[in-house]
């Protein structure tokens, strides 16, 4: 899944309940992407029904942060192989579309934060195949 960062200030989301939504969960004007630059999804989490994409600022970060699709176009909505829909309480939502692996464990965010070299490997992996 690929977007496209279309806006990077909270006060520029023209839906006001979008941006108030947005500001309970962001406590910045301007967050750490760049307008016009692509970025690949990581997984999607809904915050009240809302999506909010997974995405490294830089792809050699960590892990993904939480961004609000409203910053963004989609370019490409397809999901690689190997994708689910989780119902589930987890450390990214109760409702999310993750990677296989990420999706059966509800603490695959946290461990990967921790540095767990089994998330770390995982989530490599997954830069590059979702790259491609």
């Amino acid at each position: 899944m690929l977007v496209r960062c279309v806006e990077n200030r909270v006060s520029s989301l023209t839906d006001a309940v979008i941006r108030e939504h947005v500001k309970q969960h962001v406590h910045l004007e301007v967050i750490g992407l760049d307008v016009g630059r692509c970025y690949q999804v990581f997984g999607v989490s809904f915050r009240a029904g809302v999506p909010w994409y997974l995405i490294c600022e830089d792809i050699n970060d960590e892990y993904p942060t939480p961004y609000c699709s409203s910053f963004f176009e989609l370019i490409d909505g397809s999901f690689g192989s190997g994708w689910s829909l989780t119902l589930s309480r987890s450390n990214v939502g109760e409702v999310s579309i993750l990677p296989d692996e990420w999706a059966k464990d509800d603490r695959f965010l946290e461990k990967l934060v921790d540095g767990e070299p089994d998330a770390v490997s995982y989530f490599n992996n997954l830069k590059v195949t979702e790259a491609n």
